[in-house]
């Protein structure tokens, strides 16, 4: 930008703030890229029992009777409204929680397929490795995903909450000065 441009940009922000307020002034200045006035999200859980070690009944305890619970993802969407944020973020929610179901199954109850891709990873590592080195990481490997292994529960979400665009970016405002 050359300093010409940049001087009568200055001087018309001057004439224009004798007829307009701050408020007004800076809504006009500020490109405004998102239309949205409404942020919604919610976050997309699964949860799951380990299995006791040696046996193939989930572990008993206060925290393993309920699950152990994962975040699997957020979901978030900008709509003009409240009413057309929670109408999309249910729409998505439904999808997210079966993908969150899908990879429970994947990580907890699918010994095989654990070994499998560990094994995978390190196909050229293991290449180059003695007898006995190998011995250990496969012996590593299976310990792992033993430890992973349970029984997956359910897959949910949290509430959706919505905020309005301009205030939730007053607080984040807010938060970095603080």
């Amino acid at each position: 930008m050359t300093p010409f441009k940049s001087r009568s940009k200055i001087k018309l922000v001057g004439f224009l703030s004798i007829f307009l307020t701050v408020s007004q002034l800076a809504e006009i200045l500020t490109p405004s890229t998102l239309s949205a006035q409404v942020r919604c999200k919610a976050d997309v859980h699964y949860s799951w029992k380990k299995k006791t070690e040696g046996q193939n009944k989930t572990a008993a305890g206060s925290e393993e009777q309920e699950g152990r619970r994962l975040l699997f993802s957020t979901i978030e969407v900008e709509e003009e409204t409240e009413e057309a944020g929670q109408l999309k973020i249910q729409s998505l929610l439904s999808k997210e929680a079966y993908r969150a179901r899908e990879e429970c199954l994947r990580r907890h109850e699918n010994l095989s397929g654990c070994i499998a891709g560990k094994f995978q990873a390190l196909s050229v590592t293991m290449q180059q490795l003695d007898f006995e080195a190998r011995r250990e990481i496969q012996k590593s490997i299976r310990q792992d995903c033993n430890n992973q292994q349970g029984e997956c529960l359910k897959a949910f979400w949290d509430e959706i909450s919505c905020v309005a665009v301009g205030d939730q970016e007053a607080e984040e405002g807010e938060e970095e000065k603080g």
